[in-house]
């Protein structure tokens, strides 16, 4: 119906009018609601602060959910494609998901690039090309890099086999109000296969991720402080050490975002 209004001015009023209404359909929906789902605890106490409502006076889970038994360590699967892809002696950085300009990617560009030059076996796989990173990926000089590697999209049951291949999961970087919010999606399905995440300290982070226990933790922001931390785990001996890391990653999936949690969490409410 905007797309049809001549006058501008019309369709300022209209847009807001619907705004408007989707904000009272919310209002009314959380007011209603006796349990509410989402993504973090940090997103709970915003629905709170918008909706006008009492956090003691709903039921809030405030974790994403993961399907353990499709997304787990593939030991042969992870062989095989590590043969077919030649990645058997290298090390592997794998980043998958939307990308957004609050993920801060940049950062890990050019960190990548450092790393390369200190070891030429490093990869940085990326999956998926989504709309607009060609532009970041170009102005860095990274899309023609001999360390990158592009995959195309594939299908969600086909991804926990994909993820097989990193020896570190890359998360996000940059300090921003939508990346603070909430801990990856995607962070916890590279866990759940078994694969320790790389990714910036800030409170949802730091609440999964312990550094070098689970996972390593680094400012936001700071390409000299990934590749500091990296650094260490690029020979045979670190990427065992990961290998430990990721043993604990999966366990803390279980402990924290496995579907059979919120199934327990249902039961008893």
């Amino acid at each position: 119906h905007l797309s049809t209004m001549g006058d501008p001015s019309e369709k300022i009023k209209v847009a807001k009018i619907v705004k408007y209404l989707m904000r009272l359909s919310d209002r009314i929906s959380f007011n209603l609601a006796d349990y509410i789902l989402t993504f973090s605890i940090s997103i709970a106490d915003e629905i709170c602060k918008i909706q006008k409502i009492k956090f003691s006076s709903k039921k809030f889970y405030y974790s994403e959910v993961i399907d353990t038994n499709l997304f787990k360590p593939k030991i042969k699967i992870e062989s095989n494609l590590k043969q077919s892809m030649n990645l058997e002696s290298k090390f592997v950085l794998f980043y998958h998901g939307k990308f957004h300009p609050f993920h801060g990617m940049e950062y890990f560009f050019e960190a990548f690039k450092k790393l390369y030059k200190l070891n030429n076996k490093v990869r940085l796989i990326v999956l998926s090309f989504p709309s607009g990173m060609e532009k970041v990926m170009l102005s860095k000089d990274i899309s023609s890099h001999p360390g990158m590697i592009f995959l195309p999209p594939v299908k969600y049951e086909r991804l926990a086999d994909i993820l097989q291949i990193a020896d570190l999961w890359v998360g996000r970087f940059k300090y921003d109000i939508e990346g603070d919010t909430a801990f990856s999606t995607c962070g916890v399905e590279a866990m759940a296969c078994g694969k320790p995440i790389i990714t910036y300290d800030n409170f949802e982070n730091s609440r999964v991720i312990k550094d070098g226990v689970n996972g390593l933790l680094v400012p936001g922001e700071d390409v000299s402080a990934i590749v500091n931390k990296i650094k260490p785990f690029l020979n045979e001996n670190g990427k065992k050490k990961l290998e430990m890391m990721g043993l604990v990653a999966r366990k803390t999936v279980f402990k924290e975002f496995s579907n059979k949690k919120l199934l327990k969490w249902i039961e008893n409410n």
